[in-house]
């Protein structure tokens, strides 16, 4: 194991611990509330939301590392490679934000328990 890839995996340990703590702090919220207001308990939409940002931040930092270990560098001699990791590349990101931003929103809208 490389620094680098130590440095790596230790701040995805960290994240980790912190994603128990936002667990913790998201559950706490739905049991915070009044017995009267609801007749089960429900945690806040926003702390729910937190969690699985958090969630996706943690697996996008994993898949990174993996494929940082897996080819640290793309094969030079194939161009063909290069062209077609760039047109991925292209569109990874905005596809990744528009997959993110779904999945957030399904969130709050399991959050507030809101019916179609």
């Amino acid at each position: 194991i490389t620094l680098r890839l130590g440095l790596r995996v230790s701040a995805l340990f960290g994240l980790g611990a912190g994603q128990g703590l936002i667990g913790w702090w998201m559950v706490k919220s739905g049991l915070e509330e009044p017995a009267t207001e609801y007749s089960q308990p429900r945690v806040s939409p926003y702390r729910l939301a937190a969690h699985l940002t958090s969630a996706f931040a943690i697996y996008c930092g994993l898949f990174w590392t993996a494929l940082s270990v897996v080819m640290p560098e793309p094969p030079a001699e194939s161009l063909t490679w290069v062209r077609g990791a760039a047109k991925v590349k292209r569109f990874a990101l905005p596809v990744s934000l528009l997959v993110g931003l779904t999945a957030v929103s399904g969130a709050f809208v399991a959050g507030n328990d809101a019916v179609c």
